[in-house]
């Protein structure tokens, strides 16, 4: 069916138009229109879109579901469930995230992500690969990872997950100051996987070898990481010093302070930031105890808590990272294309 958004604010990464029109055929834009845009009435359907502002799709690189679905399950129709459900949060395609398991490899949780990559029947949003949060993460910044889930880096096991997961990993973070990481990570440099560094107590020293083995990501900056002091700068400072590296944002206010965030944009600028959401299942349902990897949490004030005492988990809702942007159009390019510009599938879903 070919429809047209008439009077719409629309937006990207190269065109501002505060009142134009889009033509849309099935899932193709047929054309957009400029203020003087007069339907000639051939459109099976024009709807007034006053007021609304049409842009592209959120790439999320960084979720663990919502909806109340989990994403790091064992229930492929789990997953499926959430692509059906996330278009609802600007959402277009997404990482399918696994975190570790206790005392082993996530195997079930991977194959379940990978049943739903091998199926192109999915319907909603598109999963563009696994994001493997761990489990080679630091115990002393492990946030909402349970010591049980973590793993000292082992070569032998990354050839299993690999196999497992079919040429379907396409991230994943570990903290490269454990031993065995700086292996590991040309292992998966030399595999074509996009290594982040995060969960990590690394220091600025340790964080540029890693670059230079070839980390080119930086999961969720300023959480779960060394911090960034004028005697001891940490990941961050070496992410900054090294221009082919990008970092992820949680942009919620919550994680990370909005002041803090505008730093870090600046430091970057919106081609090298990845805005993310880091969601979790309650995302977008409101005041609903859930679960992260089996591990009870709650909802308060917008944000998931865990067990009392542990560190900040999710965001509870997606919708608040694309929010922050839309009131920062400038910052666009940070949820729409710098999200997948380096990634394997970037070449179907942005221009170089």
């Amino acid at each position: 069916m070919q429809f047209t958004l008439r009077d719409a604010h629309l937006i990207d990464v190269t065109t501002d138009i505060a009142r134009g029109a889009i033509t849309i055929d099935g899932t193709q834009i047929q054309a957009i229109e400029c203020p003087e845009y007069s339907p000639d009435g051939q459109d099976d359907q024009i709807i007034d879109a006053t007021g609304m502002i049409v842009m592209p799709g959120f790439i999320d690189v960084h979720t663990h579901g919502g909806g109340g679905y989990n994403l790091h399950t064992t229930d492929a129709d789990e997953i499926r469930a959430y692509t059906r459900w996330t278009p609802e949060t600007g959402v277009t395609s997404f990482l399918i995230a696994v975190v570790g398991v206790p005392d082993s490899v996530p195997e079930p949780q991977l194959r379940a992500a990978v049943e739903v990559l091998n199926n192109n029947q999915v319907v909603g949003a598109e999963p563009l690969g696994i994001h493997l949060e761990g489990p080679y993460i630091n115990v002393a910044r492990r946030g909402a990872h349970q010591p049980s889930w973590l793993r000292t880096p082992d070569e032998i096991e990354i050839e299993q997950l690999l196999a497992i997961t079919d040429g379907h990993l396409r991230l994943l973070t570990l903290a490269p100051e454990l031993p065995g990481a700086s292996a590991m990570i040309c292992q998966l440099v030399n595999a074509g996987i996009t290594v982040s560094m995060g969960h990590t107590d690394a220091t600025y020293e340790q964080a540029q070898e890693a670059i230079k083995l070839g980390v080119t990501h930086v999961t969720h900056c300023f959480n779960a990481m060394r911090p960034l002091l004028h005697r001891s700068p940490g990941p961050l400072a070496a992410l900054a010093q090294a221009k082919h590296v990008r970092g992820e944002l949680i942009a919620d206010g919550v994680h990370v302070h909005p002041a803090a965030m505008n730093a870090l944009v600046k430091m970057l600028g919106p081609e090298r930031t990845v805005v993310i959401t880091d969601a979790l299942s309650a995302a977008g349902v409101p005041k609903a105890p859930f679960d992260f990897a089996g591990q009870p949490a709650q909802v308060i004030f917008g944000a998931a808590d865990d067990q009392p005492g542990s560190s900040r988990a999710g965001r509870a809702s997606e919708r608040v990272s694309t929010g922050w942007l839309r009131r920062r159009l400038t910052y666009l390019r940070s949820i729409t294309v710098t999200p997948g510009h380096y990634l394997p599938w970037s070449g179907r879903l942005c221009n170089r």
